[in-house]
């Protein structure tokens, strides 16, 4: 039964469009599908199976797969990088392009055990889409930029950086509008109004009832038309046309008359041009707001794909464990069939493992596809704390871990889940008691403070490096204790921080590597 789901699991990854490589703990390839074949075509299974990872770089590297300045003329500083991102399973935002001009973007994810999984996504036509709208801002002879609904800078084009050169180190992605203004009026490029302030506030203020078309002069002199307008996702598209020479024009205007009527057809056609501009940008602003919100659907789309598949495999797991139960309880417990029973115990175990890991998976994919739903009542936080503990109870003393608790005089009560703190606290004790020693004490506590509950759960036991740290509320994330021989899912604090989130709360961790673990629930009390 288990080597049929194993052939059904392997088919179902040979079937995605995506490359999948999964690495051992020594860093050598074990298996990889179809997809990850169709990307380097340059190799096949046999070459590279059982090969570490930078020899399979350097093999692909060898073979003209990869393309680019950065790997053809530093391909030793190019494989450190590569080598560096494997090691330190960065999530995503690793691409490399291929010889034949194809995009991926690869990610790498520590699985329970220690291995290594890498998943390679094709983002060749996001990447031609994204490029030929670079191409189409920068044709564009005035200045272009793009400002999301927060008034952070998105994108803009060269000719923005042109038109404010003296600001041009702080015209970077995510700059704040506000943040800016001020940075030129620091550096005298903006007329200030009275007793020397600026008129930032009046500049905000006018954002705010797009869309608008204005004018505005720098300290230099020079004068810009400005048109904005708002995006339906509440960003703001704003073109600015230098309009110097119109208002010298105009200024010409009222010395000569004559001068006016030689140049009025410019000024009509200048303005006229600058808003068709606007309101073209504007449209492909749109379009690129719906190719993100199609991004948004594909990935609750991608969790409910998992929820369903989790499903699937928990009827067949279950059968799996009741005819390991069984034979284990049936056997005759005799020398000769020992073994048998052993085994029988050790598929039961583990089948009880996989089915807690796979309601894990189940809970996060409902959460992160918002099917997931919430019953807020009135709770005792320490009543439901003290049934944790007898839950638990059991565990902790098979494996000589000796619980304790302080509560406060009078525990305040809670609007929450009941069942969700429930399970964040059950998560907290459960990986309190797995990672301490034998001998050694979970300490639980309750705290108030500024309308927060913290709950605390501290052991003693081996700690936590800052490495993994970084890394041990994600998805997936696994913590060796090189004393114990337990091993973490590494789903049961990604799910805790989830239920928390959605709370409106958050989850705290400190440790020292070698002393012990400090975990808290933190949840509003209101």
């Amino acid at each position: 039964m288990l080597d049929k789901i194993d052939s059904d699991f392997a088919q179902v990854l040979d079937h995605l469009d995506t490359g999948v490589a999964l690495y051992g703990i020594d860093g050598r390839l074990i298996d990889c599908n179809h997809g990850y074949l169709g990307i380097f075509c340059s190799v096949d299974k046999t070459q590279v199976v059982g090969e570490t990872f930078m020899e399979i770089r350097r093999l692909l590297l060898g073979n003209g797969e990869f393309a680019g300045a950065a790997p053809v003329e530093t391909p030793d500083t190019w494989l450190e990088a590569q080598q560096n991102a494997f090691r330190q399973c960065l999530g995503e935002g690793c691409g490399f392009q291929l010889s034949d001009g194809r995009w991926f973007e690869v990610r790498y994810k520590k699985i329970e055990d220690g291995r290594t999984l890498v998943e390679y996504h094709e983002t060749t036509e996001s990447r031609l889409w994204h490029n030929r709208l670079i191409d189409a801002i920068e044709s564009i002879p005035d200045a272009f930029a793009l400002w999301d609904a927060h008034d952070c800078l998105v994108l803009c084009n060269e000719k923005f950086r042109e038109y404010y050169a003296p600001v041009r180190d702080h015209i970077v992605p995510g700059v704040a509008f506000n943040d800016l203004l001020r940075t030129m009026v620091d550096r005298g490029m903006m007329v200030t109004g009275e007793a020397g302030n600026p008129h930032i506030s009046d500049m905000v203020a006018r954002r705010h009832r797009l869309p608008d078309v204005f004018d505005e002069v720098l300290i230099d002199g020079s004068w810009r038309k400005v048109v904005e307008r708002r995006g339906r996702d509440g960003g703001l598209v704003g073109v600015e046309t230098d309009v110097t020479v119109v208002k010298e024009l105009e200024r010409a205007f009222r010395e000569n008359q004559e001068t006016l009527n030689k140049y009025s057809n410019q000024l009509v056609f200048t303005l006229d041009d600058a808003e068709r501009k606007g309101e073209k940008l504007t449209r492909l602003a749109e379009d690129l707001c719906a190719a993100r919100s199609e991004a948004e659907i594909a990935n609750v789309a991608k969790s409910e794909l998992l929820g369903r598949l989790s499903h699937q495999l928990l009827s067949p797991l279950n059968s799996i464990i009741e005819f390991a139960e069984l034979t284990h309880m049936t056997l005759p417990k005799t020398k000769e069939l020992a073994r048998f029973r052993e085994y029988a115990n050790d598929i039961h175990q583990n089948g009880q493992q996989l089915v807690e890991l796979i309601n894990d998976l189940l809970d996060i994919s409902e959460i992160q596809s918002g099917q997931r739903q919430f019953k807020k009542e009135e709770i005792d936080l320490g009543e439901v704390l003290d049934e944790c503990l007898d839950h638990i109870h059991k565990l902790g003393k098979d494996s000589g871990v000796t619980l304790c608790r302080e509560l406060p005089p009078c525990t305040e009560r809670l609007m929450a889940d009941r069942v969700a703190v429930k399970q964040v606290l059950l998560n907290l004790l459960s990986n309190a008691i797995q990672y301490s020693p034998t001998g050694g004490t979970v300490n639980t506590a309750i705290e108030y403070d500024g309308g927060w509950a913290f709950v605390t759960v501290k052991d003693n036991g081996v700690g936590i490096s800052p490495q993994q740290l970084e890394q041990i509320a994600t998805p997936f994330a696994q913590f060796k204790a090189s004393l114990l021989t337990q091993k973490s899912k590494g789903l049961g604090l990604t799910l805790s921080k989830y239920l928390l989130e959605m709370h409106g709360g958050r989850l705290e961790i400190d440790s020292v590597f070698g002393t012990g673990t400090t975990v808290k629930a933190v949840l509003p009390t209101g």
